[in-house]
């Protein structure tokens, strides 16, 4: 990839061949005979090209095209930059790799705004109908709290299973005598009576919906639309380094943002399978529960 500053501003610059037909190009000058005038272009390459120091020649990756005080161009590394040059050369790279970074953030964040409607469009359908982002989430968020109508106990388990990322169902029951004697074995200690074992009675499919990281409020709404809104208000001309840089990089996650809650959406979807939710009912401790339960997933799932 090779960049040159000309009065047009940054261009990109597909072939060595067109560098070397610059005006003034030389692939070999004596840095003892000639000045630096000015940066005027980089260059980053797999092939590596010839240094065009008389007193280097070494091949390498990356570099940058000089132009010289009596009029030679030619392409040096960083090193002989810095070697021949001093201060004068890192000061011209520097400012140079800034105006390249800076150009890059705008462009990117240019390209971004051309495609912004579609973006927009995808969130929006995401969000939307009956098994959308918005009414899954309203939904599945009923399950975690008692004030809901869903039993306190159930909360408790989900929360539970939520906590410990585990999607087995477990209910707690009193263990055998048989059942406690081969654990005093096992484990060289009296236990107390009665002893509970945790048994698994089911599994609960969509659970990853309700992980923190995947909470489609704070995707959707809060970092897409809300960074749509922002990114579109941006002033690329004033905006600093810093925002440029921001945008830029959070533009170039939007498609993997919205494909990602597509995915979690599909979680969400299987949680709220009647089916899969009354699962649930079976590690619930008793019948006034499972009572209230199943009322719950009947009138608000």
């Amino acid at each position: 990839m090779i960049t040159l500053n000309t009065e047009r501003g940054l261009i990109k610059v597909e072939t060595w061949q067109e560098i070397e037909e610059l005006p003034g190009f030389t692939k070999d000058i004596d840095p003892k005979e000639y000045e630096l005038k000015e940066i005027i272009g980089r260059y980053i390459f797999k092939d590596y090209i010839k240094c065009g120091l008389s007193s280097c020649h070494t091949p390498h990756g990356k570099g940058y095209i000089v132009t010289t005080k009596t009029g030679p161009i030619t392409n040096i590394g960083r090193n002989c930059g810095r070697n021949h040059f001093g201060v004068e050369f890192e000061e011209l790279s520097k400012t140079l790799e800034t105006e390249i970074r800076i150009k890059t953030y705008r462009d990117i964040i240019g390209s971004f705004l051309i495609f912004i409607d579609q973006h927009k469009e995808a969130v929006n359908k995401l969000r939307s109908g009956p098994f959308g982002a918005d009414a899954v989430y309203r939904k599945a968020n009923l399950l975690l709290k008692n004030t809901s109508g869903c039993p306190e106990e159930a909360v408790k388990i989900l929360s539970r299973v939520v906590r410990s990322r585990n999607t087995d169902i477990t209910k707690d029951r009193i263990a055998s005598k048989q059942e406690v004697e081969d654990l005093e074995a096992i484990q060289g200690k009296s236990l107390p009576r009665p002893y509970y074992i945790e048994e698994k009675v089911d599994y609960l499919s969509g659970l990853p919906f309700l992980y923190k990281e995947n909470d489609l409020r704070e995707r959707l709404i809060i970092d897409l639309e809300e960074g749509f809104k922002a990114i579109e208000e941006l002033n690329l001309d004033d905006a600093s380094d810093s925002e440029l840089k921001h945008w830029s990089g959070w533009s170039s996650e939007v498609e993997r943002k919205i494909k990602e809650s597509e995915e979690i959406l599909k979680y969400g979807v299987a949680l709220l399978e009647k089916a899969n939710l009354m699962k649930l009912e079976k590690a619930l401790s008793d019948d006034k529960s499972k009572s209230e339960y199943r009322e719950f997933v009947r009138k608000k799932m």
